[in-house]
């Protein structure tokens, strides 16, 4: 008997569930969890202060209000380190993506228009959850410009075309759509929008701003306003009502100075003719 018994006890063994059997009424206490999202989880102790949770509700408000939040049009551009700032864009054509600015923002002079050579080796393009180091000119092999530009009577104008590799586009930025844009020459009286960052610096620079001018003349190449463009909006997106139409430079004589899309649109297409 002893040894049938004994064999018995030899061949139980204690389950997960119901260890021994003095253990099985023992009530086992976890605490609670409380999901933050992303898969991420807190733990809440016993006597976890109210305030921590008041803490908590802040953080999950601030993150749905992050998601929430309207996608800027434009990207902040400036040269590295930053003291030359301004605005610029990405846009979409044929499959490739390009960011759009002008060229005097990361150097904050016209040096540019007789030796393009004078702009920095790199720009810094921000977005409020992204920044992104891009190289304007290849270093292995004499600096060789990675940007396209525009020349007329052998003076460079006021763009930067470059084209950016999937890696290397500001996440968190609107996507402009070339192929569909204003490439033409727009009314007189047409209100354009312009989205920058005006007035900015260090980290203080979201959310863009906007301003609304009014075009008092328009070619195949450029649009003329009848208002001063500010500081900060240099390289930034002109939309026509949500189009895209042409891309801010300055002012000039009293009146602002915008690049047609349709000038931006042919350098490109030239560059990719070759390719």
């Amino acid at each position: 008997m002893f040894g049938t018994l004994g064999t018995l006890w030899l061949c139980w063994t204690p389950s997960r569930r119901s260890r021994w059997p003095m253990e099985r009424n023992r009530r086992v206490t976890r605490p609670r969890r409380f999901h933050l999202g992303a898969g991420k989880k807190f733990r809440a102790q016993k006597n976890f202060p109210l305030e921590c949770f008041a803490q908590l509700d802040k953080i999950v408000n601030t993150r749905i209000a992050f998601q929430t939040e309207k996608m800027p049009v434009s990207v902040y551009i400036s040269d590295k380190p930053p003291t030359n700032e301004g605005a610029g864009f990405v846009v979409a054509y044929q499959q490739s993506n390009w960011l759009i600015t002008a060229a005097h923002v990361p150097i904050g002079s016209n040096s540019f228009q007789n030796d393009i050579s004078a702009l920095p080796n790199e720009i810094l393009a921000r977005s409020p959850n992204d920044s992104k180091r891009l190289w304007l000119f290849d270093a292995r092999n004499d600096r060789s410009p990675n940007f396209l530009y525009h020349s007329h009577n052998g003076t460079n104008s006021d763009l930067i075309c470059l084209p950016l590799k999937a890696d290397h586009r500001p996440v968190g930025a609107d996507i402009h759509n070339l192929e569909t844009a204003l490439s033409g020459t727009l009314p007189v009286g047409a209100v354009l929008t312009l989205h920058g960052y005006p007035n900015r610096s260090g980290l203080n620079i979201w959310p863009e701003s906007t301003t609304q001018l009014h075009v008092v003349e328009s070619n195949t190449d450029f649009h003329r306003t009848g208002e001063d463009i500010a500081c900060g909006y240099s390289g930034g997106p002109a939309l026509l009502g949500e189009v895209l139409a042409g891309m801010a430079i300055g002012s000039t004589n009293g009146s602002g100075v915008i690049v047609s899309i349709g000038l931006i649109k042919r350098v490109i297409e030239a560059h990719l003719k070759n390719i």
